[in-house]
């Protein structure tokens, strides 16, 4: 503290002489959804080997906390996959293997390494593509000039007498079906796109496509409504892209016509970073929470390590062999050719549970919906739970063809109920994030400065305080007026009073005692 705070502190007047530890139940911890632990948490034996390895060296050399590449990785290899593969929770009941991860982490915590490095088998693919993509453009157009050539000649010979006009029509429409579609530009995800242009990539790509970001805050606005002129949020598309629903565009444009495209089984992936308070901003918007997005999302707040990632001169460079059969795992789910059936028509992959898996799937069912009850203890997070059997499905699916790449381009297969347990383990990781962060979302974004107040004055030592001396001297990013007036709110308020006032400097501002159990706590 300054000198004159200091002797504003010493000479300010009692309001109670009472003992405060007499007087001052111990107040209730502040929730803390900032940090998912220390990483020991998350279960990296449930991950594939190869990613794993990928995550391990990603991890070291960035120095990042590792659950950040296993799970990018994780949302990798479902865009990898995309719409070749689905898992058969019951009959009746598939699925595509699609997740909306979010990684939550502040500012210069080297989300943009990560991300590079675990999406580079997707950039690698589409950049080798862009070559051959080029040509096949070109072949295209000249195939289709030479189409639309004949189509001249036969309109012209339709204007001369006697001429066969039925025989010429049906030349025509022969000459205009053998033309072909000029190929889309080889792209399996975006960084940043409206909702209306993501159905037209979507639509051109097998309804498939991802989004995924390092920095992905534009795309939170998005989703929250910015710039759509009061027209509601833009996360329609993402809830049918989740959930496999059909989806329909139709517009009445201009020029040529109106647009009337559909998609009859899309599969939308997301995986982004974002900074806690655009994660907060959008956890706590109503109308994404009332429309099922949010309960949709696996967000996982990354502990930060900023002050640990010391660097010696001796270090070793990325050993990218180490990232090699990772990125060979990949690049192979992305050509795998479709299976093919007895017919000698092409498929999608099909997965199904084996009866082992199976039971274990409706145990686990079960027991969620049991607890989704109204005296229940997920009673409060039904739209997460609910979810979960079939999120932990579609883990199992990942992992499986993970476990043995080469089955995507067979017909069938079955889940191994070590798989099974593997996923599940995976999924409860997640689903328990997901409802620690929406629980500790509602408590609003004024508890986490409050928390980082708290722990400012235990790591200092402050004894008292005045609140001139928090917003003064109180850690970055510095707190504005409101926000102040916030945290003190929370922390001179039951059950998180761990301040109150106990006197008055001599100018009349007030002066707060910090209660003494703050510094006997770990």
């Amino acid at each position: 503290m300054t000198d004159k705070i200091k002797q504003a502190v010493n000479d300010a007047k009692p309001v109670n002489t009472g003992s405060v530890e007499h007087i001052w139940p111990t107040p209730k911890p502040l929730p803390d959804i900032t940090a998912s632990g220390d990483s020991s948490g998350f279960p990296y034996k449930a991950i594939p080997p190869a990613l794993f390895q990928a995550a391990e060296e990603v991890a070291r050399f960035s120095k990042v906390p590792l659950m950040a590449p296993a799970i990018s990785g994780l949302g990798t290899l479902a865009v990898a996959i995309g719409k070749k593969a689905i898992i058969e929770e019951r009959p009746g009941l598939e699925h595509n293997p699609t997740f909306f991860f979010v990684l939550v982490a502040g500012t210069g915590e080297r989300k943009s390494p990560v991300f590079s490095y675990m999406v580079k088998p997707l950039d690698d693919w589409e950049r080798l593509r862009e070559r051959d993509h080029k040509q096949e453009v070109l072949t295209a157009g000249h195939h289709n000039d030479l189409k639309d050539n004949l189509i001249k000649a036969a309109k012209s010979a339709a204007t001369k007498d006697g001429a066969n006009l039925e025989a010429i029509a049906d030349q025509i429409a022969e000459l205009e079906q053998q033309k072909r579609p000029i190929p889309v530009k080889p792209s399996l995800f975006t960084t940043d796109t409206t909702e209306e242009k993501l159905f037209q990539k979507m639509h051109a790509r097998d309804e498939t496509y991802a989004m995924m970001s390092a920095e992905s805050r534009k795309f939170m606005e998005s989703l929250m409504g910015s710039g759509r002129s009061g027209d509601g949020t833009g996360d329609n598309l993402y809830l049918s892209g989740f959930s496999g629903d059909k989806v329909t565009r139709d517009r009445v444009g201009s020029g040529d016509g109106g647009e009337e495209l559909v998609m009859y089984k899309p599969c939308l992936n997301v995986t982004v970073m974002i900074q806690p308070d655009k994660y907060l901003a959008l956890a706590n918007h109503k109308d994404l929470r009332a429309s099922g997005f949010i309960a949709r999302l696996w967000p996982v707040w990354l502990p930060s390590l900023v002050g640990e990632r010391i660097e010696t001169l001796d270090e070793a460079g990325l050993d990218w062999e180490r990232l090699t059969p990772f990125y060979q795992q990949v690049t192979h789910f992305i050509n795998a050719a479709l299976p093919l059936t007895e017919q000698g028509e092409t498929t999608r992959h099909r997965a199904s549970l084996s009866e082992a898996a199976k039971v274990a799937r409706l145990e686990l069912a079960n027991r969620i919906e049991k607890a989704m009850g109204d005296d229940g203890e997920l009673a409060d997070v039904r739209d997460i739970a609910s979810k979960s059997a079939s999120q932990i499905c579609k883990l199992a699916l990942v992992l499986h063809l993970a476990s043995n790449p080469d089955l995507i381009s067979q017909p069938t297969s079955q889940i191994s109920i070590d798989t099974w347990n593997r996923a599940e383990t995976l999924g409860n990781f997640f689903m328990k994030e997901a409802i620690r962060s929406q629980r500790g979302a509602e408590d609003g974004e004024h508890l986490r400065h409050a928390r980082r107040v708290l722990d400012w004055l235990k790591r200092k030592g402050h004894k008292e305080i005045t609140v001139r001396e928090i917003g003064r001297s109180a850690p970055r990013p510095k707190l504005s007026k409101s926000e102040l007036v916030d945290v003190l709110g929370v922390l001179t308020e039951p059950p998180y009073q761990w301040l109150k006032q106990t006197g008055q400097t001599n100018k009349g501002a007030s002066v707060y005692s910090v209660h003494p159990n703050l510094f006997q706590s770990n």
